[in-house]
């Protein structure tokens, strides 16, 4: 039976809200809990999604995507504070991008106060010899 978010944090609390502490099955919750309540709480996916992708990536299967994607949108949310960290978001925007190398990618700058997104599609460009990221046009087709 999966706890509710409350009941998680809860939980997380008697256990001083140290992820450590809290343990895999505990931060999981919190995470998913997050995520399927739509509750905008970057503060909590960034403590207990980042403890889970540094020690616990290889256990969580196919849920390892979905938690690098909810991690990686909540360090850009948080880097948007003027105590944010920018250089995580930016390196799991790396991550991303070696696993995928030919997806669509979400680039951010700058990593501090405020980021500007731009989409942008890796593969190459019809409209020029080079491989660099190419902006992705409103209509979705890229732009030359």
């Amino acid at each position: 039976m999966v706890a509710s978010l409350a009941e998680s944090l809860a939980l997380a609390k008697l256990e001083g809200n140290d992820p450590a502490r809290c343990g895999y099955d505990l931060c999981k919750a919190i995470v998913i809990g997050v995520r399927e309540g739509r509750v905008s709480r970057p503060d909590l996916v960034v403590k207990y999604g980042q403890y889970l992708l540094q020690k616990f990536a290889g256990r969580l299967g196919h849920e390892v995507w979905p938690m690098y994607e909810q991690t990686f949108v909540a360090l850009l949310q948080y880097a948007s504070a003027p105590d944010g960290e920018g250089g995580a978001a930016a390196e799991m925007a790396q991550v991303r991008a070696r696993a995928f190398p030919h997806a669509a990618a979400l680039l951010s700058w700058p990593f501090s106060h405020r980021p500007h997104l731009l989409l942008v599609r890796r593969s190459t460009s019809p409209c020029s010899a080079s491989s660099s990221p190419t902006p992705i046009a409103p209509s979705g087709s890229a732009a030359c």
